[in-house]
């Protein structure tokens, strides 16, 4: 083999470790941040609610089955209306729907598809790390960083992250030294992140994002929480 061809092998082989070490990294550093993700696997359940107003709804809670893909939404709209939805958030099929307390043909519910965008839209932001730490390290990149309010940040870029709708997500998420995560960049915007709540068993998420170029697309989420079991019923009465 001529010397320039062994040159070039070992800087391909070089590359590649440094690209594998870079994605292992990054993956590493996000499962720090989260505090304990392998308890993610046994929280069947999660419960979150938010009193931001977005699009119809002044206040919404959502409870959602992991495994099956069963969802109950209780919320209220703008012009006071209460709604509680029963639907499998996987098939996108609405099985039950009450309004103002009154059992209502599911077909006649015209929010149920601003019901179920939502749900997409807070679960993209509130679940993003445990998105993320579920995909493949090939899928992560470490870029140069930034200094945002005198603190270093490291970078972590993603690519082809699939969300709650299975659909690809690219971005970046900045985290601090001490492996706090401060901000994300995703769908055009930048968010900077707080209000990190341990959710149940250890696991830590950011409820708090913060659009700094549209405060109108602020989110805060008031109550986050895991459980591995919960009444059955809540998928399938009012």
């Amino acid at each position: 083999m001529k010397l320039v061809q062994k040159i070039f092998l070992l800087l391909t082989i070089l590359s590649l470790a440094h690209n594998a070490n870079g994605q292992s990294k990054s993956k590493q550093e996000i499962l720090t941040s989260i505090g304990k993700v392998s308890k993610w696997h046994s929280v069947n359940y999660i419960l979150f609610s938010s009193n931001t107003k977005k699009n119809i709804f002044k206040e919404r809670a959502f409870l959602k089955d992991k495994s099956s893909g069963k969802a109950r939404f209780d919320g209220k709209t703008t012009n006071n209306i209460s709604l509680v939805l029963l639907f499998n958030y996987k098939s996108k099929a609405l099985e039950k729907g009450y309004i103002n307390g009154k059992l209502t043909d599911a077909k006649s519910i015209i929010q149920y598809q601003e019901v179920l965008n939502q749900l997409f839209d807070d679960t993209k932001l509130l679940f993003l790390p445990m998105f993320i730490v579920s995909t493949h390290s090939s899928h992560l990149t470490i870029g140069p960083g930034k200094i945002a309010n005198a603190e270093k940040l490291t970078e972590i870029n993603f690519k082809n992250v699939l969300n709650l709708n299975k659909q690809a997500m690219n971005g970046t998420i900045y985290l601090n030294s001490k492996g706090d995560i401060k901000e994300y960049y995703m769908d055009q915007s930048v968010y900077a992140v707080g209000d990190i709540k341990d959710i149940g068993d250890g696991i830590l998420l950011p409820t708090r994002f913060n659009n700094l170029s549209n405060p109108s697309l602020n989110i805060k989420f008031n109550i986050v929480a895991g459980f591995t079991d919960i009444e059955s019923d809540k998928f399938s009465t009012l």
